[in-house]
C-alpha cells in the first residue's frame, strides 16, 4: 500500500460533519429499515426487490465509508494523532498546493487522513484505525460485540459479528457498481449485513470517544480482554466436549476428582496432557457448560449422558462413520 505522497482530495473531504452516527442512523430509519421491511410483504414484484437489495448493499458500503471517513477526521484533529506512521513517515506536499489548502483552510492532518483511504473497505478502515488507535482495531469490534450483542436491525435474537461476509458483500457491491452484475441475495443476508454494519459503526462510536476519553479506554480495554477470555473458553469447549461426549458414550458413566473436575484417565483418552494445567483447569469450565446444555448430569461426583447428550454422542458416532478416508 504506498502512501508515500499524500494529497487532499476536496470532494472525499465535502460533506464531512462531525456526530456521524447520527446521520448514518438517521439515513437508516427513514430510507433502509423501511425497505428491509417492504422486502418480507407480498405486494411489491420480485423484481423490484432484487433491485432493492442491490440499492441496500450499495448503500451500506456508502454508510460505512461516510461514518468512518468523518470520524477518523475528527478522531486524528482533536487527539492531534501522529499520522506519519500511515504514510512510511513521509508526508510532502508541492508549494503550490500548500498554498491552495492554506487558503481553502482544508490543510489538517484529518483531512490528509480523510482524503487518501477507502473507507468503505474493511481492510483499510482496519489498517488506520489499528494504527490511530494503537489497537487491532477490527477484532477489538468483534471482541466488545461478542461479549454485548445486541439485535439492531428488526426484532429477533442477535446476529453476530461476521466480517467475512462484510468483504464478500463489499466485492459484490464492485461488482453491481461497476459491472451491473445481476445477483441474487436472501432477504435474511440483506438484514445481516445491515445489522453487522450498524452493530459496527455503534461499537466503533464508543471507540473513537476513548481516545480523549482515559477511562472509557480502560473500561473497553477491560472489556476486550474479558472478550479475549470468553473466545478461548468457546474454543476448547468446541474442541473437548464432542471428546467428553464419546468418552461417555463408551464408557457410560465416569468419577470426577474432589474439585469436580475430569480424572486423569479421561485426560489421557481425549488427550490433554497432564502437565497443560491451564487446559485441566479448563475443564471444569466445560462440564459446567455442558451441564446447562443439559447434555450430561453430575451425580454424587459421577458423571453421565443425559438423553440429549447420548443424542448428540450417537451423531457425533455417524460424523466419524461417514468421515471420508484420507488418501495416503
Amino acid at each position: 500500500m504506498d502512501r508515500k505522497r499524500p494529497s487532499i482530495d476536496s470532494k472525499k473531504i465535502r460533506g464531512i460533519e462531525n456526530d456521524s452516527f447520527k446521520r448514518v442512523r438517521r439515513f437508516y430509519n427513514t430510507e433502509v429499515e423501511p425497505i428491509i421491511k417492504s422486502l418480507y410483504d407480498k405486494e411489491p414484484t420480485e423484481t423490484f426487490k432484487e433491485s432493492m437489495k442491490k440499492f441496500l448493499v450499495v448503500m451500506l458500503f456508502s454508510s460505512l465509508e461516510h461514518f468512518f471517513r468523518s470520524e477518523v477526521k475528527f478522531v486524528v484533529d482533536k487527539n492531534d494523532l501522529d499520522i506519519k506512521s500511515l504514510f512510511d513517515g513521509n508526508i510532502t506536499f508541492s508549494l503550490d498546493d500548500l498554498d491552495r489548502m492554506q487558503k481553502e483552510g482544508s490543510l489538517t492532518e484529518g483531512n490528509i487522513v480523510a482524503s487518501n483511504f477507502n473507507f468503505g473497505n474493511l481492510t483499510e478502515i482496519n489498517h488506520v484505525c489499528s494504527h490511530l488507535l494503537n489497537l487491532d482495531f477490527l477484532d477489538y469490534v468483534h471482541k466488545l460485540n461478542d461479549i454485548d450483542q445486541t439485535r439492531y436491525v428488526l426484532h429477533g435474537r442477535p446476529i453476530p459479528l461476521n466480517y467475512g461476509k462484510l468483504i464478500e458483500a463489499y466485492q459484490l457491491r464492485n461488482e453491481i457498481v461497476h459491472e451491473f452484475k445481476d445477483t441474487r441475495l436472501s432477504n435474511n443476508k440483506i438484514l445481516s449485513l445491515w445489522d453487522n454494519a450498524m452493530n459496527m459503526i455503534d461499537i466503533s462510536v464508543a471507540i473513537f470517544l476513548s481516545t480523549s476519553d482515559e477511562d472509557l479506554r480502560s473500561t473497553l480495554d477491560s472489556d476486550y480482554q474479558w472478550g479475549i477470555e470468553r473466545e478461548k473458553r468457546k474454543k476448547l469447549y468446541d474442541l473437548y466436549s464432542p471428546l467428553i461426549l464419546k468418552y461417555l458414550d463408551k464408557n457410560v458413566m465416569s468419577e470426577l476428582t474432589e474439585e469436580g473436575k475430569l480424572n486423569n484417565h479421561i485426560f489421557n483418552e481425549i488427550k490433554i496432557k497432564k502437565e497443560d494445567k491451564t487446559l485441566i483447569e479448563y475443564t471444569a469450565f466445560i462440564l459446567r457448560r455442558m451441564q446447562r446444555k443439559k447434555l450430561i448430569k453430575i451425580t454424587d461426583n459421577k458423571i453421565y449422558l443425559t438423553s440429549e447428550g447420548k443424542e448428540r454422542a450417537i451423531k457425533l458416532r455417524k460424523l466419524v462413520k461417514l468421515k471420508p478416508i484420507s488418501e495416503k
